[in-house]
């Protein structure tokens, strides 16, 4: 079997390495896969889970995400599916900006009005009074439906005003010297 890599401009066939290389080097990955990336997974979730709770996520929580996660990325490991990129479609800038101010004005109406998240990720809702729930990408879709015109304004300022801001700063890199 001939498994040849490529970095650093460098062609590596692994099954001619020394045995205690290719173990050394199989033996760093899986310790950056499953150490920083895992890592990283975890402090991205417990950010977005502080932004969405209004509070920090306890051990317990924090432990049980990371448990999910490792099972997911082992998971993956198994099934060959580590590192194959499956993105979709790239998403328009103005949609996305629209998206992002949907979704911030969806969680401080449920702060306000004294709601809470329930569930995990994808499983997430929002029971109201009334007994109905509501996921996040089902509130995020009405929102845009009834105020698509109003959030598409936002937008496109808030994208002019960024793109104004970064070109403010163009020619400034001889100052960071």
């Amino acid at each position: 079997m001939t498994l040849e890599i490529t970095r650093a401009g460098q062609t590596f066939d692994f099954a001619k390495l020394p045995q205690a290389s290719a173990a050394a080097m199989l033996g760093r990955g899986l310790t950056h896969y499953l150490g920083s990336e895992l890592s990283s997974k975890v402090i991205g979730w417990s950010k977005r889970f502080e932004k969405e709770n209004s509070r920090e996520p306890n051990d317990a929580e924090r432990d049980a995400y990371r448990s999910e996660a490792l099972a997911s990325m082992v998971a993956a490991l198994e099934a060959g599916t580590v590192g194959t990129v499956t993105r979709g479609a790239a998403v328009d800038p103005i949609e996305a900006e629209m998206e992002k101010l949907a979704r911030a004005d969806i969680n401080a109406i449920i702060k306000a009005n004294g709601l809470k998240w329930t569930g995990k990720g994808e499983d997430r809702v929002v029971t109201f009074a009334d007994g109905q729930t509501r996921t996040m990408d089902a509130m995020v879709e009405k929102r845009l439906a009834d105020k698509g015109d109003e959030y598409r304004k936002a937008a496109e300022k808030n994208i002019r005003a960024k793109q104004k801001a970064l070109e403010s700063k163009k020619g400034e890199a001889d100052t960071l010297i």
